[in-house]
C-alpha cells in the first residue's frame, strides 16, 4: 500500500485485540447485498468511481472496502471472463493480491485513516488534510500492472473541514481507473 514508512511496534487505529485487521480478512460477515451491488457495479458499463460506505462502527465496512479493492486490483478487466464467472468479491488468502494487501504492501491502494502521533503516543483525533494530500502523489504516478488505483478513507467521519474539502476537489475531477471507497459511521453528517 502506498504509505510512508511506519515504525515497527506502530499501533493501528482500526486494530481489536486478538482479531486480524480489515485488510487480513478473508471472510466477510454480512454485507453480501452490497457485496453484490459492488460486484453488479463493477460489472456494469458505467462504474462510479467513488463509494459511501456507511454504517454503524464495527460492523465491517473496512472488511468489505478490503474485499472489493483487493478483487478490483486482481482483475483490472472489468468484462473480461473472471468477472464475469465471480459470484462475490473474494480472493483466495494464497493469491499474490490478497497477500500483498495483507501485508500493507501493495502499491495500488492508498489507505488514510488517523495517524499515531509518535510525540503524544497516540492517534490523533482528526484524519489531517496532509494525509488527504497524500492523494496528489498517490494518483500522479501509474498503477503497476494496468491496475486499478483504490483509495479507502477509514473514516471520512475524522476529517475536520480542511480534510473533506481536499477530498472533494480530488473527488469532483478523479484520475482515471480509480475507486475511493469512503467509510462513514454517520453518512447524512458528511460534507
Amino acid at each position: 500500500m502506498a504509505r510512508a514508512p511506519e515504525i515497527k511496534d506502530t499501533p493501528e487505529v482500526d486494530a481489536l485485540p486478538g482479531l486480524p485487521l480489515p485488510r487480513e480478512r478473508s471472510h466477510l460477515v454480512g454485507h453480501r447485498e452490497t457485496e453484490h451491488q459492488l460486484l453488479d457495479a463493477y460489472r456494469s458499463k458505467r462504474l462510479h468511481h467513488a463509494w459511501i460506505l456507511g454504517g454503524p462502527k464495527g460492523i465491517g465496512k473496512a472488511t468489505l472496502a478490503f474485499r472489493f479493492a483487493r478483487f478490483a486490483i486482481a482483475n483490472p478487466d472489468r468484462f473480461g471472463t473472471a468477472v464475469a464467472a465471480a459470484q462475490d468479491l473474494s480472493l483466495p488468502e494464497e493469491h499474490p493480491v490478497f497477500r500483498q494487501v495483507a501485508s500493507g504492501a501493495n502499491p495500488n491502494i492508498l489507505h488514510l485513516r488517523r495517524p499515531w502521533d509518535e510525540k503524544g503516543k497516540r492517534f490523533k483525533t482528526e484524519l489531517p488534510v496532509d494525509e488527504i494530500r497524500k492523494t496528489v502523489s498517490f494518483f500522479g504516478t501509474t498503477a503497476s500492472g494496468s491496475a486499478w488505483r483504490v483509495c479507502i478513507v477509514d473514516a471520512a467521519d475524522d476529517m475536520n473541514i480542511s480534510s473533506a474539502n481536499a477530498l472533494l476537489k480530488i473527488l469532483e475531477e478523479p484520475p482515471a481507473q480509480c475507486l475511493f471507497l469512503v467509510l462513514s459511521h454517520a453518512p447524512g453528517r458528511l460534507l
